[in-house]
């Protein structure tokens, strides 16, 4: 069964780009469905905008029995990301993926801050 894939768009023009050459290998190479493939531009997204549209990517996996991938690309600073210019933290990233086989793949920096909050949640060993 194939992923369900989330794409998370930091709040500069730079980081859109690179997202698209990234759905276009998901969608063509990967050949992952659009309909299993969101593209969140977070630039006018609030925090809990956001944080219920990697909950409801992480339902929708859940419901079909596979897994999610959750690609981000923007600012992150100690403890979480930026994805609106507002803080994220990885904590509150773990809660929502709790029982989901998952993939984290996040380009910012300090993105090896989210290792500490994934094992207190029992999401990594």
């Amino acid at each position: 069964m194939h992923p369900h894939v989330n794409l998370i768009v930091g709040n500069e023009h730079r980081f859109v780009e690179p997202m698209a050459m990234v759905e276009h290998f998901v969608r063509r190479e990967c050949k992952i469905p659009a309909r299993d493939v969101a593209t969140l531009l977070c630039a006018y997204r609030g925090r809990q905008q956001i944080l219920d549209d990697i909950w409801d990517a992480a339902e929708n996996a859940r419901k079909r029995k596979a897994p999610l991938v959750v690609f981000y690309y923007g600012h992150g600073y100690k403890g979480g990301f930026s994805p609106n210019g507002g803080d994220i933290a990885y904590a509150d990233v773990a809660d929502v993926m709790t029982d989901v086989g998952f993939l984290f793949v996040n380009a910012s920096c300090y993105s090896g801050s989210s290792i500490d909050d994934f094992k207190k949640n029992g999401l990594i060993p």
